[in-house]
């Protein structure tokens, strides 16, 4: 129980803030009202708790989606239109003309395999 209350704690703090930020009556009201009925009442305060965790869980995956959608398509579209205009494929997927086999001119020694990482 004592985590509920320290939830109501903290969700009547953030009200309390936005009124300092924003100056308006109904973040004060919301504090007001939460914290009353959770002191009156045990059952209002596990309500607005798990009404409060519920509301969390859906924002956070709203959020999550917005975020992965910003990264997509302000970050890895603009670098993937970049490296196509770079002409340079480093990961060989277009066939070459004769063979993907590349030849290293190197003869391998037992130094080579004292230390493979």
């Amino acid at each position: 129980m004592q985590k509920v209350y320290r939830n109501i704690l903290v969700l009547v703090a953030g009200f309390c803030v936005l009124q300092l930020l924003f100056h308006g009556k109904v973040f004060i009201t919301i504090a007001l009202t939460v914290l009353l009925l959770s002191a009156v009442s045990e059952k209002a305060a596990v309500f607005i708790d798990k009404w409060w965790l519920w509301f969390g869980e859906k924002a956070g995956k709203v959020n999550a989606a917005i975020l992965l959608f910003l990264v997509y398509y302000l970050i890895l579209t603009p670098l993937a239109f970049l490296s196509r205009i770079g002409k340079k494929d480093p990961l060989q997927l277009h066939a070459p003309e004769k063979s993907n086999f590349i030849i290293k001119h190197h003869r391998y020694s037992a130094k080579d395999l004292e230390n493979p990482w």
